[in-house]
């Protein structure tokens, strides 16, 4: 399920059940007004592969992308907010064979990029709020395409990582495209002692762009999923671009030694491998922090499960170097079918980084007690962590809230969707029912 916006009528979401995507409008009070199901189709009737609804200025586009022969088309259908088909289905973009396509918006809604990852081409379009070209770009391929973050002003960027065999010196690529021209300008990211191995971008402010992430030793093997032994930060200036400001730092040693002697591995691995880079959250003074998640894939008897566990904290200071290390430990595991009760969500409250997740471990009685619990048990506890400034935190259990007292209705942390800088819209489902709700801080 995916929160796709807000106007003044309410909110739209789609979901999937065996397949078939839905799109619902709630009003203000989360009562539902209509629903449709999408059936995604290219300009000449064939079935496309749906990709997402996004809405720009408020109005709803469905995106979706088919891939026949030597080539990969991404079309768009108009929405009505009564749910309505637009008649006309237009194709925006399109590139040489490759399905994986990459889109993303402007905060303000002013312009959208698409980029299709050919097989030897990368293809990037740049459209107003309405799906006017406004240009597209073509450039040599050197790496699959991760990111694509656009600016107010149009100025796009895309990353792209490059194959595991190349050297650490030339690990990522970002690339700039003008907002009025297209006109690219390419920086390779890379250290002769260190690999970038995992990256996130971030628009900072108006002009910069930071890319940062994790590193391992430059002579690790990429393909082997080394272990992080450190980060980096790139701020880059669209104005000065290849004047980009570069730092790399070694993880704490201090925090690395402790962690693993409390929360030591039981088949003795290298826990930090699983390590997963989530977000780059920048704050007020120019920093950010950087999320990651341990995750695991286990394999019983042919049913695969997959474990969601301790999220690593590191605050980086505007000039790359470390503030501060921390964690909050929890063990999730589940089927596939259960993903979305997995995981966290987070955000930069003023300065103060709230992360919310729901508790498989431990039973926080209405006294605030602790009690062992079944990771089975149908009563799941969301916990509030409060990470400050200084490195402090604080854990508040919710569980005087419904998803917090009533078996079997579970928030889903990671599907919140974001209205402003304190108010979020989150979900909650039960055995054979949902219900979205106001969260704010």
């Amino acid at each position: 399920m995916e929160i796709i916006g807000v106007d003044k009528d309410g909110f739209f979401a789609t979901y999937t059940v065996n397949n078939q995507i839905t799109l619902e409008h709630y009003n203000p009070d989360h009562e539902r007004f209509w629903t449709t199901a999408l059936s995604p189709k290219t300009n000449d009737g064939k079935s496309a592969k749906f990709h997402c609804v996004e809405m720009l200025k408020g109005d709803l586009y469905m995106l979706s992308y088919n891939t026949t022969g030597n080539s990969t088309r991404v079309y768009s259908q108009k929405i009505s907010h009564n749910g309505n088909y637009a008649p006309d289905i237009e194709l925006i973009a399109q590139s040489n064979k490759g399905d994986n396509v990459l889109m993303a918006k402007a905060p303000d809604d002013a312009a959208f990029a698409v980029a299709v990852n050919g097989e030897d081409s990368h293809t990037i379009s740049l459209f107003s709020h309405e799906l006017v070209p406004r240009w597209t770009s073509t450039i040599k391929y050197k790496g699959n395409a991760e990111e694509l973050l656009v600016q107010p002003d149009g100025t796009t960027y895309l990353l792209t990582k490059a194959p595991a065999a190349a050297p650490a010196t030339t690990a990522y690529y970002l690339y700039q495209f003008n907002s009025e021209t297209g006109k690219s300008s390419e920086l390779v990211l890379g250290h002769t002692e260190y690999r970038p191995i995992r990256a996130k971008m971030a628009a900072v402010s108006g002009n910069i762009v930071a890319v940062t992430g994790y590193v391992s030793p430059s002579n690790s093997v990429a393909s082997h999923n080394p272990e992080p032994i450190g980060t980096f930060l790139y701020r880059i200036d669209k104005r000065h671009f290849q004047d980009r400001f570069a730092s790399y730092a070694p993880f704490s040693k201090k925090f690395i030694s402790e962690y693993k002697r409390l929360k030591p591995d039981n088949d003795n691995s290298q826990r930090l491998r699983n390590l997963h880079l989530d977000k780059a959250i920048p704050t007020p003074d120019g920093g950010l922090y950087l999320l990651g998640e341990v995750c695991e894939t286990e394999n019983r008897a042919g049913t695969f499960v997959y474990h969601n566990n301790d999220i690593l904290v590191i605050k980086l200071r505007k000039n790359g170097s470390t503030a501060f290390t921390t964690s909050i430990n929890k063990l999730q595991s589940g089927t596939n079918m259960q993903n979305t009760i997995r995981s966290y969500f987070a955000a930069v409250v003023q300065d103060t980084l709230r992360i919310l997740y729901l508790d498989f471990e431990f039973k926080n009685q209405a006294d605030d007690k602790i009690a062992m619990y079944s990771p089975r048990s149908s009563l799941k506890t969301p916990v509030m962590v409060s990470v400050h400034p200084d490195g402090a935190k604080t854990v508040k259990p919710l569980h005087t809230t419904k998803t917090g007292s009533a078996h079997g209705f579970y928030l889903r942390p990671c599907s919140a969707y974001t209205v402003n800088n304190n108010e979020y819209i989150v979900i909650g489902m039960g055995p054979d029912f949902y219900r979205y709700g106001r969260m704010k801080f």
